[in-house]
């Protein structure tokens, strides 16, 4: 079963590219759709002063069900118990709460983030989002898996989710990429932000 514990994850962002996604920077092909912020009546105003100026506001989206805050250029975010992002295949399980700080980006872009995350209980999680509506969405995690160990995990939603496991971080932190390309989207981490390796691309 899929339950999140408060956890406190930390996003560094060190670079946001919005143009085609370069090969020289992830040697790797390119990546997906349309994210947009939700409805203004499920967004919350939250001051956010200090992330990078980009191509669309940010907001805090879920934000009743956790705290967002800034602080040195990290953006720190704090779900309180039972929140998540997921859709079983079996729809035994569907939990669509997860506190996010999103913004609309224009055209091709590739941003990047170094996640850190307090990976105590199993499914513990701090992730990169692609969001388009509650039924239509992608993450790329750095989630703490069944085994308890540190992985980058990549979910897929399409009305329901498809989950897929990568490889596992000896590290309290891992940097994360997400990039897309017309209608495609790629999902790529580092473990130390020069080397980088493909999760996902669709």
């Amino acid at each position: 079963m899929h339950v999140v514990r408060t956890v406190v994850c930390k996003i560094r962002f060190n670079a946001f590219v919005l143009s085609l996604f370069g090969a020289a920077l992830l040697g790797a092909s390119l990546v997906s759709a349309q994210v947009a912020i939700p409805h203004a009546d499920v967004t919350q105003k939250t001051d956010l002063a200090g992330l990078p100026n980009l191509s669309g506001e940010w907001t805090v989206f879920n934000g009743e069900k956790g705290g967002a805050s800034v602080r040195d250029g990290v953006l720190r975010i704090a779900p309180v118990p039972q929140t998540n992002l997921f859709h079983a295949p079996d729809d035994g399980f569907i939990v669509v709460n997860a506190p996010m700080v999103l913004f609309a980006p224009e055209g091709d872009f590739t941003f990047k983030a170094k996640v850190s995350a307090q990976l105590v209980n199993i499914y513990d999680v701090a992730a990169l989002v692609a969001y388009g509506d509650d039924k239509h969405w992608a993450k790329l995690c750095f989630e703490n898996s069944a085994l308890q160990e540190a992985t980058v995990v990549t979910v897929v939603t399409r009305e329901r989710s498809d989950d897929a496991n990568s490889e596992t971080v000896a590290s309290p932190f891992v940097y994360l990429a997400i990039a897309r390309k017309g209608n495609e989207y790629s999902m790529h981490f580092s473990r130390d932000g020069k080397q980088w390796r493909l999760a996902r691309h669709f």
